[in-house]
């Protein structure tokens, strides 16, 4: 792999893991990289960000899928928002 380059950020773990299994689904291999002290200081990750991490030779085919993915998520939000 190479090296580690960040996707996007976000700010809650629970906003992440969509786009990691997304990701994943389409054969991207990503992580997640917080600094919130390992665990203890998880408000730092409100401030900071939970950054979705790729590998560098997989960045243009991850920023392909990220707009993808939030253009599904924009059009769920939208019918959500209709349904009711």
């Amino acid at each position: 792999m190479s090296e580690p380059v960040v996707l996007t950020s976000v700010p809650l773990e629970p906003l992440a893991q969509p786009i990691l299994d997304y990701l994943a689904d389409n054969g991207v291999e990503s992580w997640i990289l917080s600094e919130d002290g390992g665990g203890m200081f998880p408000s730092l990750d409100f401030i900071q960000g939970i950054h979705i991490v790729v590998g560098g030779d997989q960045l243009a085919q991850a920023k392909q899928l990220l707009a993808d993915f939030e253009a599904m998520s924009a059009v769920d939000a939208a019918q959500l928002e209709t349904e009711e």
